[in-house]
C-alpha cells in the first residue's frame, strides 16, 4: 500500500468519524439523514429487522427500527418525539399502538418486563440502520491499514484484527481501529497490539492515535502503553512511521518474549524523519564563539521550522532571504525578541506585581510580562480558531497587542484550564507556531528568571502533553501553562563563561546547535592580495591551539567586506581589524603578550622598553598604519598562502 493510498483512506475514515460524531451529538440530523437514504436500501433493512420475533418473544430493538423503516418508506410523520412515543409504547406494552402490525402483537406481549431501552439512546437504535450502509468500506479499509502496519515493521506473520465503529456491542462509536498481536496468543484482547485508530469524540478534526495499546482483558493501569497522536488535518505518514519503527517496535516484540534489531528492517531515518526529531524539539540554543552568526540563523531556523525544512539548514535560500527582507516575522507579529543581561528578572519575564501610580503611590497590581504574554498570545490564536470556545465577533478580532483587548483574551484564554488534558492536546493539534527567541541567554540566572516555569518549557510538561503540568503563578494567582506551539530559540555565547555552561538548567531543557567559524562563507572575499578565510582560520587554529575552541572568532565580523567597493575595502578590513578583532583577542589573553604576539606576529604589537621594569607591550593603532601596504603586508605574514607555496 502506498503512503498516499493509505492517506487518502484514512481521510475517508476520519470524514466518517466526523460524521458519526455529528450524528449522535444531534439525532434530529441523524433521522433526517436516513430518511434521504437510499429507498432500495432502506427496504433491505426493513426486510432484516422485520425478523425480530424469536420464539414468539420479540425483539424490541429490531422491532423499533422495522417499524422506524416501516414509517419512513410509507411517509408518514417519523420524528425524534415520535420514536420516543414508539419507544414508550413498546415499554409498556401497548399493543394498541400497533394496531397495524398485528402479526407482533403476540411475541409484544411477551416480552420481559422492564425498560429495553434503557441502554439504548435514538443514536443507538438508529445506528444499525445508517452502518451497513458503510460497513463493508470500513472493514476493508481497516484490514488494508493492519497490513500496511505489517509492511511497515515487517511483521508480515503477526495476527490482525480490525474493529469498524460498531464494535461498541453494535450501539455506534465515532471510533474504529486496526491493529497487529502476536501469532502465539489467540486473543487480541489478552495481547499487546500495534494500533492505528481514527476517533473523532473529542476533536472537531478527528484525530488519529497510533502505537502500542494493551488489550482489554489485560490487567494495566492505562492500556496506552506508547502512542502518540496527530490530527487528520495535519497528518503526516513519515511522522508515524518514524514513531513506530523508534518508539514501538522493540517495545512489542519483547511483550512476547521476542527480540528485534535496533529498528525494524529498513527503518534507518533517513533526512525527512531526522528533521521530524529535531523540529519536534520545542526549546532551541545556537551556541558557539562570537560573530558565527548565532543571532541571524535563529530567523533562519524559524523560517525552517515553518517551511518543514532541515532545522539547521543554513545554507543560501533565495526564499529565505525575501522572507528576511520583507519583515514577515514581524508583520504576522508570531516573533518576539529579547536580550538577556545579569539583571534580568523575573518580574520583567513572567509578572510583575509593583507598579506605581501617578503619585509615586505602590499598587499590588500585576503586570506581564514578555514570556507570559508570548505564551497568551500563541494560546489566543488557537483558541480563535477553536469551535469549543463560544467568542463573538468583536471577540474574534481581539489581540494580544492591543491592551483594550488584553483583559478579555486571558479571561476567554482561562477557560481552556477547564478542559480535559486531552481536549488541550487537540486543541493545539494543528495550532500556527509563534517563536520567542532570547538572545543572550546564558547572560541571566535562569532559575531566577523562569522561577517555577522552567520545568514547564519541556516538551512533555507543555500544555496537552503527556506530563503536563499548570501551575499558579505566585503573584496574579491565576492558572498558567506553557503552549506546545511557543518556540524558545536561545544564542549563547560559548565566550562568555559567566553562566553559560554553569546553568545545567538550560542543557536538560534545550538542544544545543554549535556555531563554528564557516569558512567558506568567506573564502571569496580577497583584499588587496589578503584572503580572509585563511587568514582567521590560521587565527582560529592558534586560538584554539593556546586557549579554548569556545574563544575562536566568527566569520561575520569580515562578511561585510563582500558587499565593499574594491577601493573602500581595506579601509573596511582595517576598521574591523582594530576595533573588532585586536579587542577579542586583548580580552581572550588579557596582559598575556607572549600569546598574543603568537597570534597578531610582531606587527601589531610595540616594544616598551622601561628601564629597571622590563619589557612591556602595547598594541599599535590605525595611525601606526597609514600606508596601506604596511598594513597588508601585516596581516600576509599571519597566515600561509598555500597557492603561493605551491608556486614555489
Amino acid at each position: 500500500m502506498q503512503s498516499n493510498d493509505f492517506v487518502d483512506r484514512l481521510r475517508r475514515l476520519s470524514s466518517l468519524a466526523k460524521e458519526i460524531n455529528k450524528f449522535n451529538a444531534n439525532p434530529d440530523d441523524f433521522l433526517v439523514f436516513i430518511k434521504q437514504m437510499d429507498p432500495e436500501y432502506l427496504n433491505k433493512q426493513l426486510e432484516e429487522n422485520s425478523k425480530c420475533i424469536n420464539n414468539n418473544e420479540i425483539d424490541p430493538i429490531k422491532f423499533i427500527r422495522f417499524v422506524i423503516v416501516d414509517k419512513i418508506i410509507k411517509n408518514e410523520n417519523i420524528n425524534i418525539t415520535v420514536i420516543n412515543q414508539i419507544k414508550m409504547n413498546i415499554t409498556t406494552r401497548n399493543t394498541d399502538h400497533f394496531h397495524g402490525y398485528s402479526q407482533y402483537i403476540g411475541p409484544l406481549s411477551n416480552i420481559p418486563k422492564g425498560n429495553p431501552f434503557q441502554a439504548y439512546s435514538t443514536f443507538n437504535i438508529l445506528f444499525n440502520l445508517y452502518y451497513p450502509s458503510i460497513e463493508n468500506e470500513v472493514n476493508a479499509a481497516l484490514a488494508e491499514f493492519a497490513e500496511y502496519l505489517k509492511e511497515i515493521l515487517n511483521l508480515q506473520g503477526e495476527n490482525s484484527t480490525v474493529q469498524g465503529f460498531n464494535h461498541n456491542n453494535n450501539l455506534g462509536t465515532d471510533m474504529c481501529y486496526a491493529a497487529l498481536f502476536p501469532k502465539s496468543i489467540e486473543d487480541h484482547r489478552m495481547a499487546t497490539q500495534v494500533a492505528l485508530q481514527v476517533n473523532a469524540t473529542h476533536s472537531i478534526p478527528t484525530l488519529i492515535r497510533y502505537g502500542l495499546i494493551a488489550g482489554a482483558g489485560l490487567k494495566k493501569e492505562s492500556q496506552l502503553i506508547a502512542t502518540e497522536d496527530q490530527v487528520m488535518d495535519n497528518f503526516n505518514a513519515d511522522r508515524m512511521k518514524m514513531f513506530l519503527k523508534n518508539n514501538v517496535y522493540n517495545h512489542y516484540l519483547a511483550s512476547s518474549g521476542r527480540t528485534g534489531s535496533a529498528s525494524p528492517a529498513g527503518s534507518d531515518l533517513g533526512p525527512e524523519e531526522n528533521n521530524e526529531i529535531l523540529a519536534s524539539n520545542l526549546n532551541i540554543i545556537l551556541s558557539g564563539p562570537p560573530g558565527t552568526g548565532k543571532t541571524y540563523n535563529t530567523q533562519r531556523v524559524i523560517w525552517n521550522i515553518i517551511k518543514k525544512k532541515d532545522l539547521f539548514s543554513f545554507g543560501p535560500d533565495a526564499a529565505f532571504l525575501e522572507y528576511r527582507d520583507s519583515s514577515i516575522s514581524a508583520k504576522n507579529r508570531r516573533t518576539e525578541y529579547i536580550t538577556f543581561h545579569e539583571s534580568f528578572a523575573y518580574e520583567e519575564f513572567v509578572e510583575e506585581h509593583r507598579t506605581k501610580n501617578e503619585t509615586g503611590a505602590i499598587n499590588y497590581n500585576y503586570e506581564d510580562g514578555i514570556f507570559k504574554r508570548i505564551c497568551l498570545k500563541a494560546i489566543w490564536e488557537t483558541v480563535k480558531a477553536s469551535t469549543k470556545i463560544s467568542k463573538t465577533e468583536a471577540e474574534m478580532k481581539y489581540e494580544v497587542d492591543n491592551e483594550n483587548n488584553y483583559e478579555s483574551i486571558k479571561y476567554k484564554v482561562r477557560e481552556i484550564m477547564n478542559f480535559s488534558k486531552r481536549d488541550r492536546e487537540a486543541l493545539f493539534a494543528s495550532a500556527p507556531k509563534y517563536f520567542l527567541v532570547i538572545d543572550q541567554i546564558g547572560q541571566a540566572d535562569i532559575a531566577k528568571v523562569f522561577g517555577e516555569l522552567v520545568t514547564l518549557l519541556e516538551e512533555d510538561k507543555r500544555l496537552g502533553a503527556e506530563n503536563e503540568l499548570i501551575v499558579t503563578l505566585p503573584y496574579s494567582k491565576q492558572k498558567f501553562g506553557v503552549p506546545p506551539n511557543l518556540y524558545v530559540i536561545g544564542t549563547m555565547n560559548t565566550a562568555d563563561k559567566i553562566r553559560a555552561f554553569a546553568d545545567t538548567a538550560l542543557r536538560r531543557r534545550f538542544i544545543f546547535k554549535e556555531m563554528q567559524p564557516d569558512y567558506d562563507l568567506l573564502k571569496d572575499i580577497e583584499v588587496e592580495g589578503v584572503k580572509i578565510a585563511s587568514l582567521l582560520e590560521s587565527m582560529n587554529q592558534k586560538i584554539v591551539f593556546l586557549k579554548d575552541k569556545d574563544l575562536q572568532i566568527g566569520h561575520s565580523y569580515f562578511l561585510e567586506l563582500k558587499e565593499s567597493p574594491k577601493k573602500d575595502a581595506v579601509n573596511r578590513l582595517k576598521i574591523t581589524w582594530f576595533y573588532k578583532i585586536i579587542p577579542l583577542i586583548q580580552e581572550y589573553f588579557f596582559n598575556d603578550w607572549a600569546k598574543i604576539k603568537e597570534i597578531l606576529g610582531d606587527d601589531f604589537l610595540v616594544k616598551i622598553e622601561k628601564e629597571g621594569a622590563g619589557t612591556a607591550y602595547a598594541m599599535k593603532h590605525t595611525r601606526d598604519f597609514s600606508d596601506n601596504k604596511l598594513f597588508i603586508a601585516a596581516l600576509k605574514k599571519l597566515y600561509k598562502d598555500d597557492s603561493e607555496i605551491k608556486k614555489t
